[in-house]
């Protein structure tokens, strides 16, 4: 909702008409101003942010008030999901680092297996032929006996 100045600057009667007063000019900013530390914004605690809105908001026109309520909320609310989107961040990259590991002992198995195989048909191909080998011998000890 947009904010309707003529309705403030009509509450001021020291003011000429649509021309707000001093005292209209230099009330306190909608939205706190902190001072500057070596931490960021982001870094208040809740308690701290919750008496800062409380100090903001009590001298405010009730829509006013609770506009910066709704914007403080709605700071709360994409706080709260950038952490969220964070931890799911997190917990995708080390599903990824797991599943990279199972990937790698796979593929490590399957090379293993693949060897065996390989190892198991040449010996298959080698006994067949021992067999053949064997079986002509048989058929030519039979016929000459």
């Amino acid at each position: 909702p947009v904010h309707d100045l003529s309705r403030s600057q009509n509450k001021d009667v020291n003011g000429l008409h649509g021309i707000p007063s001093i005292s209209t000019t230099l009330k306190k900013p909608l939205v706190p101003v902190r001072s500057a530390t070596s931490g960021s914004s982001r870094d208040l605690s809740e308690d701290d942010e919750a008496e800062g809105e409380t100090a903001t908001t009590e001298n405010m026109d009730p829509v006013d008030a609770k506009r910066v309520r709704r914007m403080l909320s709605n700071r709360e609310s994409a706080r709260r999901s950038r952490r969220r989107k964070q931890a799911h961040l997190t917990e995708l990259e080390t599903q990824v680092s797991q599943l990279r590991v199972e990937n790698s002992s796979l593929l490590k198995r399957l090379t293993d297996i693949s060897q065996k195989y390989n190892e198991a048909a040449v010996d298959n191909r080698v006994l067949k032929a021992d067999v053949e080998t064997l079986r002509a011998k048989v058929m030519h000890s039979s016929i000459s006996t």
